[in-house]
């Protein structure tokens, strides 16, 4: 009978780990939900290919500058 008694509190921890581990699992997985996964405008560049590149570089960034103020 002694086994048995063994058996179930063994069983009774296992069954407790299961638990504590899935409760863990869920708190976690809320945690990385609430991240806010958001780009601001300062972080973005736009890259715009032209012709004439050298030649017109000074122009658009001229115009840019001009646009952001």
């Amino acid at each position: 009978m002694l086994w048995f008694s063994c058996l179930l509190v063994a069983y009774l921890f296992f069954l407790l780990f299961l638990l504590i581990g899935y409760r863990y699992g869920v708190a976690k997985r809320k945690k990385d939900r609430k991240k806010d996964i958001s780009i601001e405008l300062n972080d973005i560049t736009v890259v715009i290919p032209f012709r004439n590149e050298k030649e017109n570089l000074e122009c658009f960034t001229k115009s840019n500058q001009k646009i952001k103020n």
